[in-house]
């Protein structure tokens, strides 16, 4: 008698995010509930960094996240990468 083999479905309630910070200045891996607001994520990040949560960005495939929204929301598989991106002042340089 076969057996049918199916497909493995990652159905998970969970995934492994890791956020970057932009010129590969550091990374944190985080394990987290795909229903759970990104805001736990990114205050952790800059919690661990040493950044102040007002002046980091953070980005997922080049758009902006919010720290409402969520793993899920976004469609997060395992593995994915956040960016996170520190505040430019000024923007003038002299030559």
């Amino acid at each position: 008698m076969e057996q049918d083999i199916k497909p493995e479905i990652n159905t998970s309630s969970h995934v492994t995010i890791k956020v970057q910070m932009q010129n590969d200045l550091g990374e944190v891996i985080f394990r987290v509930n795909r229903n759970v607001m990104l805001r736990e994520v990114m205050d952790s990040f800059c919690l661990k960094m040493g950044y102040d949560f007002g002046t980091i960005r953070f980005t997922f495939d080049g758009a902006r996240i919010t720290p409402h929204q969520t793993p899920h929301q976004l469609g997060f598989e395992d593995g994915d990468e956040i960016d996170a991106w520190g505040e430019i002042t000024g923007g003038f340089v002299a030559t």
